[in-house]
């Protein structure tokens, strides 16, 4: 492995070679990318070492990045002054937290696929009158640690859903610039060694999950919790990149414990709810135990940060006789690490559920999604329904596109490296 000194260094001299290149239109022969877009939604896929996953990554979608970077991490609905993210957010980001170097890697290729493909001088925030750097994309990739994320989800199968499958069904909730809600997409990283591969709802430049599915069909959700207090010291992980490193080790048969091996030994900055689910249908049943489960997940060293909450009574007793193994339910508070707190996102869900087990109805993906819009927002970014056992996701775009999009993903984690695309 290249030290990391040595690393930045190769990359300097080559951002330096390309410093006056024209913008190149033309992708590279060997670009290990590919972009092609559903219904209006963009797919990036990517594949081989960090280095060249990220390469492609920032190639295909260079021009987003950078717009990205103004018009969100520096829009001053999220960061009130340029001077305040120079003095203080760039040096935490760059201090505070270790990245795992395959991650850097991959985030330093982002940044070089851009340089590459619009020329050094284009890499620029207005905001900030000066040239972007590695660093501010790390920034970017730690933003869910400076900004909390007001989620709803739940997890439902056996008697509650259609053929008894897992459906897990989220809004991802957080503060918003125009901008950021038009630009999300759907980023497909192919299986590298002994990793899962993995698809993910997010936003351009950032290699995190947030919102994702893997090639064993476990999902992983992200929501903002009221952890314990911090007794962890530095340095902490961005805890999209921890969620990416649970989701590419996770099999379905051993998810919670493969979930739980890689929490204990990332330390977070701020408290989670981690949503995480698998497959499981009336022909293919699951091994024995839970088909999802919540993560309450921080910086306080008690279990190792994590206590793991497999639903609770209340949630059993709403559903008016609904088994008590067949449903989650998680918006922002913890339920076990910590008392309670009255939600009523949390309440609207349950209510929800309890109506549909009374009548005797049973959900499939669309009816995930409806029934979720008893808990959307103004900020709802996305609303998503993840079939594990299809590996298949319906995601809805509010506000931007109601209809919501079905996108099979077992076709993308399998298919052979294709040959490059351009945008």
């Amino acid at each position: 492995m290249v030290p990391l000194c040595c690393r930045l260094a190769l990359v300097a001299l080559y951002l330096l070679s390309v410093s006056v290149a024209r913008a190149a239109d033309t992708p590279p022969a060997d670009l290990h990318g590919r972009l092609t877009a559903q219904d209006g939604i963009s797919i990036v896929e990517i594949w081989g070492t960090p280095e060249k996953a990220g390469f492609a990554y920032g190639w295909l979608v260079a021009t987003d990045v950078v717009e990205l970077f103004d018009e969100f991490v520096l829009h001053p609905r999220i960061t009130p002054s340029p001077a305040l993210y120079e003095s203080s957010i760039l040096p935490a980001a760059c201090g505070r937290f270790e990245w795992p170097e395959a991650y850097r890697a991959e985030i330093e290729g982002v940044f070089a696929g851009a340089v590459a493909r619009l020329g050094a001088s284009k890499v620029y925030s207005k905001r900030l009158e000066r040239a972007l750097r590695v660093e501010d994309l790390l920034v970017a990739n730690s933003m869910a640690d400076w900004f909390g994320l007001m989620c709803s989800s739940f997890s439902a199968w056996g008697s509650l859903s259609e053929g008894g499958q897992t459906i897990t069904a989220r809004n991802l909730d957080f503060p918003f610039t125009p901008t950021m809600r038009k630009a999300q997409l759907v980023l497909v990283r192919r299986a590298d060694d002994s990793k899962h591969a993995w698809a993910t709802v997010t936003w351009p430049g950032l290699i995190g999950v947030y919102t994702g599915m893997n090639d064993a069909g476990v999902t992983m959700l992200m929501h903002d919790s009221n952890g314990l207090p911090m007794s962890a010291g530095l340095p902490f992980t961005p805890r999209s990149l921890v969620l990416r490193e649970a989701l590419e080790a996770a099999s379905a048969a051993t998810f919670i414990d493969d979930v739980r091996g890689v929490f204990e030994k990332r330390r977070v900055m701020v408290g989670n709810n981690i949503h995480v689910s698998r497959p499981a249908d009336e022909s293919r049943p699951a091994a024995d135990g839970p088909n999802a489960a919540i993560f309450e997940y921080d910086a306080n060293k008690q279990g190792h940060g994590v206590t793991l909450r497999l639903g609770d009574a209340k949630d059993a007793a709403s559903t008016n006789g609904a088994p008590p193994a067949s449903l989650a339910i998680c918006t922002n508070h913890m339920r076990s690490r910590r008392d309670p707190q009255r939600c009523e996102r949390y309440e609207r869900l349950s209510a929800e559920l309890a109506k549909l087990a009374k009548d005797g109805r049973r959900l499939d993906g669309r009816g995930a999604l409806d029934l979720l819009r008893c808990v959307t927002r103004d900020d709802t970014l996305h609303s998503i329904a993840l079939l594990p056992a299809t590996q298949t996701i319906l995601l809805r775009l509010p506000k931007v596109r109601d209809e919501p999009v079905e996108i099979r993903l077992a076709p993308l984690f399998q298919s052979p490296n294709p040959e490059s695309t351009r945008r």
